[in-house]
């Protein structure tokens, strides 16, 4: 597949910023036409049936004292990433459509090499007030970035999934929904890694079928069960080829509740194709919550365990547990303190006969810092971050230190 080169970039962001100013001078503020609650309530303008809010942020303005994340010569430099986005919604009758579509530029003083235009959109298509509520959806990614939590060096990569979906209510608390999914992730034919081509070893297709049933037990409060097939396609590695069942249990809490965010726990069953490597049974979880414990103290906290694929051939895949935690504490007026820390562990499994130390290795991540945040508005902010992220491995090459500060300021239109 062909990726867009820098000029092409750089057409599309002209043309996606011409467009966004044209509609910022022909709309004017978004009236409240929207019930509280509903997806385009928020909205910053509103031009007929469409409802918008663009927005830029100005992210990571400061040091990077180890570009490479390299253990034996690190490399400061100054970056800069910018990230213009709108997000959208339209309704066309009983259907609402809503969208995001983002570019960001990360800028590298020295390292040229690592600068890159990203592109980041998805589309949605529902019924959200019909009796039978069918939705499709597609999401398209395409970014020079670090994957993930494991390869450490930014390589260009594509990633497009499509979704179709039918949710049924029955009754005023029960709802079934059911939904088939396909993701294509695409690696740039260069994208090399430890030596490894990641075109070969982790471009792949995966294809989902999932069933759940939502029981709301209050206003703001859904209880679910969700069952989850997958089957995951490598046309470049074929012993990674593999399937899985997951079944979990989870709640969500809609915006305005006490507590925000959601939670899965529950059990899945991975196996791969190479009979060598021994398949995974056991805990998988998602954890994204959030709650204001006085008016002026909010704590977040975020977890995860759940298999990976990693980008090595003889460790086909690893376990990956991570939980972070954010204490934002207001000071004074529209002055807040944030503190954060977290922890991730790579539980590595090699096929058998795998010589040490890669055999079934555990890598381990920490990260803590902070920022001071300055309120300039109902939807502006400005930061000053230090971030330190630490990895250890038995394998030499992948341990560094890190230590990033800058600026940040985010603005909506």
């Amino acid at each position: 597949m062909r990726f867009l080169q820098r000029r092409e970039w750089r057409q599309m962001v002209v043309r996606y910023s011409g467009c966004v100013l044209l509609i910022l001078l022909a709309a004017g503020p978004a009236a409240a036409q929207d019930e509280p609650g509903s997806p385009s309530a928020a909205a910053r303008f509103r031009l007929g049936p469409l409802a918008f809010s663009p927005a830029i942020a100005l992210n990571d303005v400061g040091i990077d004292s180890n570009v490479f994340n390299d253990p034996a010569d690190p490399k400061a430099d100054f970056t800069v990433t910018v990230i213009p986005k709108v997000d959208l919604w339209l309704r066309l009758g009983a259907a609402l459509v809503s969208g995001r579509a983002a570019v960001s530029y990360l800028y590298f003083h020295e390292f040229a090499s690592e600068r890159a235009f990203n592109t980041d959109n998805a589309v949605k298509l529902e019924f959200p007030d019909a009796r039978i509520r069918p939705y499709v959806s597609g999401t398209y990614v395409n970014a020079m970035d670090r994957q993930g939590y494991e390869i450490d060096a930014r390589v260009r990569r594509e990633d497009g999934t499509g979704t179709v979906g039918l949710d049924v209510p029955i009754g005023s608390t029960l709802t079934i929904g059911v939904s088939g999914a396909r993701e294509r992730i695409r690696y740039d034919d260069s994208a090399i890694y430890d030596g490894v081509s990641l075109a070969q070893s982790l471009t792949h297709d995966a294809d989902v079928a999932k069933a759940s049933l939502g029981v709301r037990v209050a206003p703001l409060t859904t209880l679910l069960l969700e069952a989850e097939a997958a089957w995951d396609s490598f046309p470049g590695a074929p012993d990674k080829n593999a399937e899985s069942v997951r079944l979990v249990a989870g709640i969500d809490f809609k915006p305005f509740a006490l507590l925000e965010g959601g939670a899965r726990v529950g059990f899945r069953e991975f196996n791969i194709a190479n009979p060598l490597v021994p398949d995974f049974s056991g805990l998988v979880a998602l954890v994204n919550l959030a709650y204001p414990i006085t008016e002026g103290t909010r704590v977040e906290v975020r977890g995860q365990r759940d298999v990976n694929y990693s980008y090595s051939l003889e460790e086909p895949y690893y376990v990956l547990s991570v939980i972070t935690g954010t204490v934002t504490q207001r000071l004074f007026g529209p002055v807040d303190l944030k503190g954060r820390a977290g922890w991730e562990q790579l539980e590595y499994v090699a096929a058998a006969g795998t010589a040490a130390p890669s055999a079934s290795h555990t890598d381990h991540e920490t990260q803590y810092g902070g920022s001071i945040e300055f309120r300039l508005g109902e939807a502006r902010r400005l930061g000053f971050n230090v971030d330190v992220y630490r990895r250890r491995s038995p394998i030499d090459d992948r341990n560094f230190d890190t230590i990033r500060a800058g600026v940040s300021l985010s603005f909506v239109f």
